[in-house]
């Protein structure tokens, strides 16, 4: 997730557990503890393959947050921010808010390495857009909310954090019950145009749970659809060729990057560049990651991010009618 919904869920968590005693400094405190695992992008990555790919990676790893929260609230308890509240209670709050942080980037269709070092592709449950108002809102409203009330004396203040965290509960939940029912209705789709695929995924469309894009891979091409609830799913055909990446000196970033996109992605000869999209992140012919892989660079290229914003704004206007 976006930065600001990070901090603002670390915020609430602070909020949760030491509110009472220790007031906006636990707040304050579980924001920035929360903020952490993002300082993985100032890391002087060697490439931008590997900075595309190790995002969310090491320092986004249950494992290793579980090892560093102790040292985290150590810290804490140096200073004088920690005057209020037990230990106990300041490791509890470093604890949920370094932990949650991973859990909830998860969420995202980007993916996330929860279990390195083990040797698995990231998680990606793909229920949430990166930026979600759903989601940030409830949050910063309940942190305000309860530190308003305490300072006006208000004795269950508190219970407006409590109740912000419930709805963004309730909303993950409903967010990963509409990703169930969109995967059953391409499903249904596919089957109904006899259409043979080999995978597919559904991610949200910003900024909410309504509007759905799903990427079906086949063989020789892909599948791009959308979908509204309530509506019908359509889809449109693209070429990708595969085979260009057989055999190019990039090999190693060309499998990393094939790692990383689980599948997802399509492979163009394009004004003399063989170039790699991931699909995932993006609507045709607009995607965030894109590469130059060949035909004779041995380290992948990033090429510049394009995106139509009247193309972009066309394509959503017909998933809502």
């Amino acid at each position: 997730m976006d930065s600001i919904t990070q901090f603002a869920l670390g915020a609430a968590i602070g909020e949760a557990v030491l509110g009472k005693k220790a007031g906006l400094r636990a707040a304050l405190v579980g924001g920035v503890v929360a903020s952490l695992p993002d300082l993985d992008v100032i890391y002087p990555y060697a490439n931008a393959v590997s900075a595309f790919t190790w995002h969310r990676g090491v320092t986004h790893s249950l494992f290793v947050l579980a090892l560093f929260a102790p040292l985290v609230a150590w810290t804490l308890q140096k200073t004088p921010v920690t005057n209020r509240g037990t230990a106990e209670q300041w490791r509890l709050l470093v604890f949920l808010a370094l932990l949650t942080h991973p859990l909830l980037d998860a969420f995202t269709v980007y993916g996330t390495q929860i279990l390195w070092p083990l040797p698995i592709p990231p998680t990606t449950w793909s229920t949430l857009f990166i930026i979600d108002p759903w989601m940030t809102a409830p949050l910063l409203l309940g942190v305000i909310g309860a530190r308003v009330g305490h300072r006006y004396g208000k004795s269950r203040a508190d219970r407006v954090n409590v109740m912000a965290i419930a709805f963004i509960v309730a909303y993950l939940t409903w967010s990963t019950a509409v990703k169930l029912h969109v995967a059953q209705v391409a499903r249904q789709s596919l089957t109904q145009r006899g259409i043979e695929y080999e995978r597919f995924i559904s991610t949200p469309l910003p900024f909410g749970t309504l509007n759905w894009r799903v990427v079906v891979m086949t063989p020789g091409a892909y599948l791009q659809g959308f979908y509204r609830l309530g509506g019908e799913m359509e889809f449109e055909s693209f070429v990708t060729e595969p085979e260009l990446l057989e055999g190019l000196p990039a090999e190693a970033d060309i499998a990393r990057l094939k790692w990383f996109s689980k599948g997802f992605y399509s492979v163009r000869h394009k004004e003399g560049m063989i170039i790699y999209t991931d699909l995932r992140m993006g609507t045709e012919p607009d995607y965030v990651f894109r590469f130059e892989v060949g035909p004779e660079l041995f380290e992948a290229r990033q090429l510049p991010m394009s995106f139509d914003l009247d193309r972009f704004n066309r394509m959503r206007e017909s998933t809502m009618r």
